[in-house]
């Protein structure tokens, strides 16, 4: 991930005065965090949708945290050291899982992410609760194991959430057992 493509494309958010990405790792896990200036608090929600219009959901920061300055040290750089934590918020917003295939995806995330089954909301993007390409790989082999179903990472970033991807490997499943009904008929008629 170019940190420096998603700064610049950060500065053009109208009420934003300057930002700076930066990659933080708790327990092994690697997520972004983008630390701004603005003359008040912007909402996270309204950062995350100009940047999803602007860049893939793997390069949208996980955390937005708002700074009265940049802190400096004394040869002029950013003093990374002084960056707080983020504060990560529990979402207001929880969709639980509908169907059983929504369920096992819970579950899988919910490993992949070292994260509480129910803090994952089906509509959330794997990207937004922290996932990135190395998390996603684990994720495809997950999903490949559980639903014997052959699937690209491109269908992660393609259907990023839980919603979403149950939607595709049901449609999928469906078509897999049409052909598999097809060839049986084919069969039985020679």
């Amino acid at each position: 991930i170019e940190l420096g493509e998603i700064e610049n494309q950060l500065r053009g958010f109208k009420d934003l005065d300057e930002a700076i990405l930066t990659v933080k790792e708790h327990q092994g896990d690697h997520y972004l965090v983008c630390y701004y200036t603005a003359s008040e608090v912007l909402e996270a929600k309204d950062l995350k949708g100009y940047l999803s219009n602007k860049l893939p959901d793997y390069m949208i920061p996980n955390y937005y945290v708002h700074l009265m300055t940049i802190p400096f040290n004394s040869s002029g750089k950013i003093d990374k050291k002084k960056l707080p934590e983020p504060e990560i918020e529990e979402e207001n917003q929880y969709v639980s899982p509908s169907n059983e295939v929504e369920y096992q995806l819970a579950k899988i995330w919910a490993e992949v992410l070292t994260l509480k089954e129910d803090f994952i909301s089906v509509d959330k993007s794997f990207f937004e609760l922290g996932g990135h390409s190395l998390k996603a790989i684990a994720l495809v082999n997950k999903i490949a194991k559980e639903f014997e179903l052959e699937i690209t990472l491109r269908e992660i970033f393609d259907h990023p959430n839980i919603n979403s991807l149950s939607d595709y490997i049901i449609t999928v499943k469906q078509i897999e057992i049409e052909i598999e009904k097809k060839d049986n008929i084919i069969e039985l008629t020679i």
